[in-house]
């Protein structure tokens, strides 16, 4: 037996569909789990490790490299307001840190 839910417990995904464009209520479903996957220290640390080797935090060089921070900031972007037109809220979010 499968330690994730099946598709009646998170409709919102659909593994078997590439389907990126979410309702609503998905993204805000899924924006509260990413927040409570990461939400302590321990997945602090396992998400910095996962934006390192995504290059998030250095300059890129390479358009495989691009690519992979582009990664990281949709990945971001699942956490609320770390996407293209929240750029106030992710310069307020990082002067609190």
């Amino acid at each position: 037996m499968s330690d994730f839910p099946d598709d009646a417990d998170a409709p919102y995904l659909s593994w078997h569909k590439h389907r990126t464009i979410l309702t609503e209520e998905e993204r805000i479903q899924l924006e509260t789990d990413f927040q409570h996957a990461f939400g302590d220290p321990a997945s602090a640390r396992v998400l910095k490790m996962i934006l390192s080797d995504l290059c998030f935090f250095r300059r890129c060089e390479t358009e495989e490299e691009v690519v992979l921070n582009n990664y990281a900031k949709k990945l971001l972007s699942y956490l609320g307001d770390w996407d293209v037109g929240s750029e106030d809220s992710i310069i307020y979010k990082l002067l609190n840190i």
